[in-house]
């Protein structure tokens, strides 16, 4: 393109104006003066000036905020989540459940959990556990064995020696308060 600028006389209708040749065409527009420049650049500063405020007073409100809101969608959340309670008086005995899709829920739906246990006591060769009063398994003195999805707040497990029926320890699932 070739720019050609009309003359700056007051005859001229077309002062002020750049006009512009491009394939045989004149075009004529208003010639952008320093001052409108300048606005123009002031305005884009104050802009940017005001966007990169906003994004840092986001940024801050949301580093600051107390994490009560759900990542995808910024509500609130409540419910619970299941938490397995063991009591045993024998060092001798671990026993728990690793409970699988464990997360923050308003539902009772049932959960599919895995039961572990080691006992360490030369004596007991066999456990039975039990779920609730029913026989949920009998192995060896250390094992793991997954549930069905029924495992929900209140459900409980017992490790019985299987020899004797001695209770080696107790576990409860309880429901807790979601934690943001």
């Amino acid at each position: 393109t070739r720019k050609e600028f009309a003359q700056l006389d007051i005859h001229n209708p077309l002062r002020g104006m750049e006009i512009t040749r491009f394939y045989g065409i004149l075009r004529a527009k208003p010639k952008a003066s320093p001052t409108s420049n300048m606005e123009r650049i002031m305005s884009k500063i104050v802009q940017l000036a005001s966007l990169s405020s906003l994004v840092l007073s986001a940024c801050l409100i949301s580093a600051c905020s107390d994490g009560n809101k759900n990542d995808a969608d910024h509500t609130p959340k409540s419910g619970s989540i299941l938490v397995p309670q063991v009591t045993t008086s024998n060092a001798n005995v671990k026993f728990g459940i690793d409970i699988q899709n464990n997360t923050c829920s308003d539902k009772g739906d049932g959960k599919i959990g895995t039961v572990t246990w080691t006992v360490s006591d030369p004596g007991i060769a066999h456990v039975k556990v039990m779920a609730g009063t029913q026989e949920f398994t009998y192995a060896g003195d250390s094992g793991k064995e997954v549930t069905g999805p029924w495992v929900s707040k209140a459900t409980t497990f017992s490790l019985l020696d299987a020899a004797t029926g001695k209770q080696l320890a107790d576990l409860k699932v309880v429901a807790q308060p979601c934690k943001f």
